[in-house]
């Protein structure tokens, strides 16, 4: 090769290198050579003795007939369980550590093995991408096959962050995940309050779920009155007491009191419970209850309750079935499954009658 042509490739070796090696994942393939000759300015034999130059060194694998690779990473891999969220607080939900322990679980009968990624985003904030360093350092290093997303923030640093793995991401921030039906738990929520004769029902959630207008359209389905200062919805579960103190907000608010209540949540119903034996509140005599509870947890309430019962297993195992679709490049279809709540009478001695049971529904995303 003659001297000034040396030169050039090797200069297209260093912009490769720079802008192309870098955001690549090991064992990933490269653009086709015409793409990076128009990109880089230069002509196709250029860039193919460019490509020769990194080879040799080891940087790239040339594969005829298929095109430029990295080098697969040596060394162990495995599948990445992650929560930007810090689930070892004593408010965390228990929704979100089973769901981790099952996807853990299900995952490894598939034989693959798989790591925990705890973030330590708080009630009050939510942590940058770079708070996760492990995280990025095991998916930039090749040694994360795939990721499943049980929480993170809905920001754009976070989405471009998820993007830019380039490795198999499901759950939370991508276009293939699993959702809980809560607009259709309310709805059938109400549908039972109303129909053991509650008029005036309040609810216990927590906003980023957006339940106040589905709780608004159920109501109206069974000519009730949406009645705002009996809707709770502002305090972030992981707050000590904050259950409690919306239940308390909702009960004195208005001279008039509710004869229903849907708790949309199950971290805030274990508080406003303890509130309502406080206040002296007899239920169901003075107040019907139906809240979100985990199929499994075998809580015991002091009084009657009927639960809204979403299964944390299923939902692992809609999860866990989509990454393993794909790790393996199989299509995912649909891309996003909605899990239904059983409506199930619970009374204060344990017995449980289920009133209501859908399937699974699936939507496309």
């Amino acid at each position: 090769m003659a001297p000034k042509s040396r030169w050039l490739a090797e200069r297209i070796a260093k912009e490769i290198r720079e802008r192309h090696l870098k955001q690549t994942r090991p064992g990933g393939r490269l653009l086709p050579v015409r793409e990076l000759a128009r990109e880089l300015g230069v002509c196709v034999r250029t860039v193919l003795a460019a490509q020769r130059i990194l080879a040799e060194r080891g940087e790239l694998e040339i594969r005829h007939g298929s095109g430029a690779y990295l080098p697969q990473q040596s060394g162990p891999r495995w599948a990445g369980v992650f929560t930007a969220f810090n689930i070892l607080q004593p408010h965390a939900s228990i929704f979100q550590a089973r769901v981790a322990w099952e996807l853990s679980r299900q995952l490894e009968e598939y034989g693959i093995p798989t790591e925990f990624y705890i973030g330590r985003s708080t009630l009050r904030e939510d942590d940058p991408p770079s708070s996760c360093g492990r995280l990025m350092a095991d998916a930039q290093g090749g040694r994360l096959e795939g990721l499943a997303i049980l929480s993170c923030p809905a920001t754009i640093e976070w989405r471009r962050t998820i993007e830019s793995l380039r490795i198999p991401c499901v759950g939370s921030n991508t276009p293939y995940r699993v959702e809980m039906g809560y607009a259709d738990m309310l709805r059938r929520a109400v549908r039972h309050l109303s129909g053991q004769g509650c008029r005036r029902i309040a609810m216990l959630a927590w906003e980023r779920d957006g339940l106040r207008e589905p709780l608004r359209r159920a109501l109206r389905e069974c000519g009730l009155e949406y009645r705002p200062e009996w809707v709770r919805h502002d305090l972030h579960p992981m707050l000590s007491g904050a259950g409690w103190e919306e239940f308390r907000e909702i009960w004195t608010a208005s001279r008039e009191k509710p004869d229903g209540l849907v708790a949309a949540d199950d971290v805030l119903f274990d508080e406003a419970a303890r509130a309502i034996q406080e206040l002296g509140i007899r239920v169901p005599d003075h107040l019907r209850v139906v809240a979100h509870a985990n199929k499994g947890a075998d809580r015991r309430y002091p009084f009657p309750v009927t639960e809204a019962l979403v299964d944390p297993q299923r939902y692992a195992q809609a999860l866990s079935e989509m990454l393993i679709r794909r790790m393996r490049g199989e299509p995912v279809a649909p891309r996003t499954i909605t899990l239904p709540f059983e409506i199930v009478d619970s009374a204060a001695a344990g017995n449980r009658v289920v009133l209501c049971r859908t399937g699974i529904g699936a939507t496309m995303g």
